[in-house]
């Protein structure tokens, strides 16, 4: 008998459908990790922005900072001196732990992300 049956051909369909089904599920996936990657490296990119904005400015005092770089990336700053530090007496250099967050929504994650950055920057005591 030359050809196929109907129920070959309906076998193959169904496992066509099921090896496509999963292919692009991979891809999928794939995408979905790499925006996440691209969205981590862009707040990165903004934190470490930040950082050297804050390196500039002067003078770098105690206290707290929000702000958004666009409707997506949100910013905070904390900038204190470290607990463990006793200034000596006529010391010129006085130490500062600078944190930056940067955080964004995901669409369909519940929960934002966020990155995190932390430096310690040596100022002028006068």
């Amino acid at each position: 008998m030359a050809g196929f049956s109907l129920l070959e051909i309906l076998v193959a369909f169904v496992i066509l459908s099921l090896s496509l089904a999963t292919v692009l599920g991979v891809f999928s996936t794939g995408l979905r990790a790499a925006a996440r990657g691209e969205d981590y490296s862009r707040a990165v990119a903004l934190a470490e922005t930040k950082l050297a904005a804050m390196a500039s400015a002067d003078p770098l005092r105690e206290g707290v900072e929000e702000g958004e770089f666009d409707d997506r990336y949100r910013w905070r700053t904390v900038t204190r001196a470290p607990p463990w530090w006793t200034p000596p007496a006529g010391h010129p250099l006085r130490p500062y732990v600078v944190v930056v967050d940067v955080s964004w929504a995901e669409p369909g994650l519940k929960k934002a992300q966020s990155v995190s950055l932390t430096t310690l920057r040596l100022v002028s005591a006068q």
